[in-house]
C-alpha cells in the first residue's frame, strides 16, 4: 500500500463510527421532510390529545393510502424523528437552538415559499427544485444543528457540496473523467474536515484508484463506518447526477461552467472559520448571499481607503464596469494613466518589455537592438520617479489572457502593504540596464517593487467565452468589486420601440424580463443583461436599437447565455436558426420569448 494511502488508512481506523459527514439516519428526501414541517405547523395550531410523534405516524398512514389509492409513487415516514431533518434544509428554526424539540420553533419563509408553489402537493418536486438544489448546497458542518455528537466532528467546517464539486471538477482534469465512487466518497470524501483538504483527498483517489485489490479490499473496513445519508442528501442536487448502476456521482454537462465560476467566487469569499449556519434560513441561494458579502466586504474597506491599489470591477456583459473605472480616474487626481486590453496573444513581452530591433533614424539600414519597455514599466518608471503623483494603469478584460505569464515574477509585487510592496524582486540584467538610464534614484535599481502611488485597476467579465481563470494565490491580492446587474440602470431610462410590433417599452423592462427567463433556465447571473448591454446611442434611435437587437442581444443568447436551453427560451420560434429568429423578430417582435 502506498505510504500515503497507509497514512490515511491509519487516520480513519482511529476515527470513530460516524466521525465524517453526519446528518440524521432518517429519511433524507426533500419532499418528505416538507410533510413532516406541514404535520408539525398543523399539529401545533390544533388542540389534539396524542402526542406529536403518534399524530405525525397517523397523518402519514392517512397520506400513504392516498398516494397509493391514486397510483402515486411517494410514500411519506410515520418516523417523527427525520422532522430533525428540517433544521438542516432550513424549513424550521428554533428560537432557543434546541433542535430535538418541537414547541416553540416555527417554519421558515423558505417552507412557506414551497407550500405555495405546490398547493401542499410536496410531492411535486419539479416545482421547487431549485429551493431544493439551494437549500442542501447551503448546508454546513459541523454546525449547532449537528450537535457534535461526542464531539466527533467538532473540527469539520465545510459545505459538502461545494467540497464534493471541488473534487469533481479536479478529478476531471486528472482523470479526463468527472467522476466520484460511492467507496470513494465514504472513505476520502465524507471525512474531510476542511475545504482545504481538497489537495490531499484528490491524491487519496487517485492513489486508491492505482492501488491493487488486496489494497481496495482493505479499506472495505470502513464502508459502513461513515455511510451518514449525507450522501442521499446531495443527490437531490440539480447540479449532480447519481449513477445507481455503477454507483457514481458526476456533474450535469451543462452546468460545470456554473459550477466553476461559484468554486471560483466561494474560494474567495469564505472564510472556514465563520459559523454558517444562518444562511439556510436565508431565502437565498449560497451564490447570492456570498455575493452580497462580497459587496458588503468591499464597501466597508472602501471607507478605510478611497481607492484600492489591486483592483478588479467585474460583473455581467453591460453593467457599465469600465465606464465606472473611466470616472473614478477622474475623481482622483493622476498625473498620467494607461489603459491596456489583455487577449489570448498579449505576453509579458508586451506587458513589461523585450528587446526588440530599431531602425536608426539617420540611416534605415543600420539595425540595433534596445530595451523597448511595456505599459507596466513606462508607468512604473514615471511613479518611482515622482512619488508625490498618483499613476494608474487601467486593464480592460484581465482574464482574457494567461495572467500569470503576462505578470512573470511581477506577480509577487501584487502583495501590498499601504499601497508598497511587501516583497521586492531581483531585476534581470536586461531591465537593470534600461532603468538606469531611466530611474532618477540608484537605490530602486538594485530590486523592484511597486510604489504607493501606482495603482492597477482591472475589469473582468467571467460570463465571457474562453477566458482564462484565475488561480487563488493570484486573485487574493487583487480586491474584487461585482457590479450588480441593475447598478445605474436609471441612466438608460429609455423608451423604445419594437419591430414587429410598434410597442413602446422602457428598455429596463425588457431586459429584466430577459434576465428573468434567464433566471428560470438557471442561467448563472453573470451572464444576465446589464443596463450599458447596448449603448446610449443604440437606445435613442428605433432603427439603432432593433439593429443592436438582433445583432448583439439576440446572438448573445442566441450563441451564449442560452445556448443549450434554446427551444425553452425562444418558444414563439418554430424554427431555431438565428437568421429565422432574428426574422421572426421582424414580425412578431418580442412574441419570439412567448411570454415576454
Amino acid at each position: 500500500m502506498h505510504i500515503i494511502l497507509s497514512e490515511t488508512y491509519d487516520d480513519l481506523k482511529k476515527r470513530e463510527k460516524n466521525e465524517g459527514w453526519y446528518l440524521v439516519k432518517q429519511e433524507t428526501d426533500f419532499a418528505v421532510i416538507c410533510y413532516l414541517v406541514d404535520f408539525l405547523t398543523k399539529y401545533q395550531k390544533g388542540d389534539f390529545n396524542e402526542n406529536l410523534a403518534d399524530y405525525i405516524k397517523k397523518k402519514a398512514e392517512e397520506l400513504n393510502r392516498f398516494f397509493s389509492e391514486n397510483d402515486i409513487a411517494f410514500k411519506v415516514t410515520k418516523e417523527s424523528r427525520a422532522l430533525r431533518l428540517a433544521y438542516y434544509y432550513g424549513l424550521l428554526e428554533s428560537p432557543n437552538n434546541k433542535y430535538r424539540e418541537y414547541n416553540n420553533v416555527k417554519a421558515t419563509e423558505i417552507f412557506e415559499e414551497i407550500k405555495e408553489r405546490t398547493n401542499g402537493d410536496f410531492y411535486r418536486k419539479e416545482l421547487y427544485q431549485d429551493i431544493i438544489s439551494n437549500q442542501i448546497e447551503k448546508i454546513f458542518l459541523s454546525s449547532p444543528i449537528d450537535e457534535e455528537y461526542k464531539k466527533v466532528r467538532k473540527d469539520v467546517r465545510i459545505f459538502p457540496a461545494i467540497f464534493l464539486y471541488k473534487i469533481l471538477i479536479e478529478i476531471e482534469k486528472i482523470e479526463g473523467l468527472g467522476r466520484i465512487y460511492k467507496q470513494e466518497f465514504s472513505y476520502f470524501v465524507a471525512t474531510s474536515k476542511i475545504y482545504d483538504d481538497y489537495l490531499n483527498t484528490i491524491l487519496n483517489i487517485v492513489l486508491f484508484r492505482k492501488s491493487d485489490q488486496q489494497t481496495k479490499d482493505k479499506f472495505k473496513d470502513f464502508t459502513f463506518k461513515f455511510d451518514n445519508r449525507m450522501s442521499n442528501a446531495l443527490k437531490q442536487i440539480a447540479y449532480l447526477e447519481y449513477d445507481d448502476q455503477e454507483g457514481y456521482y458526476s456533474l450535469q454537462k451543462d452546468k460545470k461552467d456554473y459550477i466553476k465560476k461559484l468554486l471560483n467566487f466561494y474560494e474567495n469569499s469564505f472564510s472556514s472559520s465563520e459559523d454558517e449556519i444562518d444562511i439556510l434560513l436565508e431565502n437565498k441561494s449560497l451564490k447570492e448571499v456570498l455575493y452580497e458579502r462580497k459587496i458588503n466586504a468591499d464597501i466597508q474597506s472602501e471607507a478605510s481607503e478611497h481607492f484600492h491599489h489591486n483592483r478588479i470591477i467585474y460583473g455581467a456583459p453591460g453593467t457599465g464596469k469600465s465606464f465606472k473605472l473611466d470616472e473614478e480616474k477622474d475623481s482622483e487626481e493622476f498625473e498620467k494613466y494607461k489603459r491596456v486590453t489583455f487577449h489570448p496573444s498579449y505576453y509579458y513581452s508586451n506587458f513589461v518589455g523585450t528587446y526588440k530591433p530599431i531602425s536608426d533614424q539617420k540611416d534605415p539600414s543600420k539595425i540595433y537592438y534596445n530595451f523597448v519597455p511595456g505599459p507596466f514599466i513606462e508607468l512604473l518608471v514615471e511613479a518611482l520617479n515622482n512619488k508625490n503623483k498618483n499613476y494608474l494603469l487601467i486593464i480592460e478584460e484581465i482574464n482574457r489572457a494567461e495572467v500569470t505569464s503576462v505578470f512573470g515574477d511581477l506577480f509577487q509585487l501584487l502583495d501590498r502593504e499601504k499601497g508598497v510592496s511587501k516583497y521586492k524582486i531581483d531585476i534581470s540584467f536586461d531591465l537593470k540596464n534600461y532603468l538606469s538610464s531611466t530611474l532618477d534614484n540608484s537605490d530602486d535599481l538594485e530590486q523592484l517593487y511597486l510604489p504607493s502611488n501606482l495603482y492597477i485597476w482591472a475589469t473582468m467579465n467571467s460570463a465571457d467565452q474562453g477566458v482564462f481563470p484565475l488561480d487563488t494565490a493570484f486573485k487574493r491580492r487583487w480586491n474584487f468589486e461585482y457590479m450588480g446587474i441593475d447598478r445605474n440602470e436609471n441612466k438608460v431610462d429609455l423608451e423604445v420601440t419594437i419591430n414587429g410590433s410598434g410597442e413602446l417599452i422602457n428598455w429596463n423592462d425588457i431586459r429584466k424580463r430577459i434576465n428573468q427567463k434567464l433566471i428560470e433556465i438557471q442561467t448563472p447571473e453573470d451572464k444576465h443583461i446589464g443596463p450599458f448591454f447596448l449603448s446610449y446611442k443604440d437606445l435613442l434611435d428605433s432603427t439603432e436599437f432593433n439593429n443592436s437587437f438582433k445583432n448583439k442581444l439576440i446572438m448573445y443568447l442566441f450563441e451564449d447565455a442560452a445556448r443549450h436551453h434554446r427551444r425553452e427560451f425562444f418558444k414563439g420560434c418554430p424554427e431555431l436558426l438565428y437568421q429565422k429568429i432574428c426574422e421572426k423578430y421582424d414580425e412578431i417582435g418580442l412574441g419570439i420569448f412567448e411570454e415576454i
